[in-house]
């Protein structure tokens, strides 16, 4: 039954840098959810809940977030360094916002060509933050650019809206430049009021939750239009 088991993803934090206006981790753009705990899974949880059995035969392991990134996980080069004991493929998100670029050289020496790295780049830098809130465009492309060069398989991910959807081209000429290997172009479903309502903006606020420093919107681009809403219909809220 072990053998059965084909993928894993672990949220390894709920730890991260960014305040992203439509992640679950904070309101709006604003402070962090005082419902959202402050957790850890170390490598002991790891290796005590996963039996070594089942990681050969993984098609891959995913270390992403619903609230946290991985880069945020103090102990993640020695997490992977055990994966990699198991020659698992590795997936792992972030916004690439986080560490330096020496941290980036040595994640992607433990790292095979199997793997792969997806760095989150929303724009070039009078954009890129206007989603991606509290992190550094020109610290992204550093960290790209490290892992890439090191050896690393990096893929950019674009999460396009509005602001930004006139910018795809230049964003996937860059990120072949910093040396990413791919370029996926992402649209977000997230544009839901407070009680779960499509929306055609999101206000932003700043970290106090009180005052609004702007607003995002949907892309109008029809080639990336989500299409995810229609879901939302056949949810009933208690």
């Amino acid at each position: 039954m072990l053998s059965t088991i084909k993928s894993i993803e672990f949220e390894l934090t709920t730890d991260c840098n960014a305040r992203c206006p439509q992640c679950a981790r904070n309101y709006f753009g604003g402070y962090k959810w005082p419902t959202v705990p402050d957790v850890k899974l170390d490598l002991k949880w790891i290796k005590d809940k996963i039996p070594t059995e089942v990681l050969p035969h993984l098609d891959y392991i995913r270390l992403c977030g619903t609230y946290g990134d991985p880069l945020a996980h103090p102990d993640l080069l020695n997490i992977v360094q055990y994966f990699k004991q198991f020659n698992v493929p590795l997936v792992i998100n972030t916004n690439g916002g986080l560490k330096t670029a020496n941290y980036f050289t040595k994640l992607a020496k433990l790292l095979t060509s199997k793997d792969k790295v997806y760095f989150g780049l929303d724009g070039l830098a009078d954009t890129h933050a206007l989603h991606r809130i509290n992190t550094k465009f020109e610290k992204v492309i550093t960290n790209l650019k490290a892992f890439s060069q090191a050896g690393g398989t990096s893929i950019v991910s674009f999460l396009i809206f509005e602001h930004n959807e006139h910018q795809v081209n230049d964003v996937k000429k860059l990120a072949y430049e910093c040396g990413a290997s791919d370029f996926a172009v992402k649209s977000t479903s997230r544009f839901l009021s407070k009680d779960y309502r499509q929306v055609d903006e999101l206000e932003v606020y700043d970290i106090t939750g009180k005052t609004i420093t702007h607003t995002i919107r949907p892309t109008q681009s029809p080639k990336y239009k989500n299409n995810g809403y229609s879901v939302y219909e056949n949810l009933e809220m208690d």
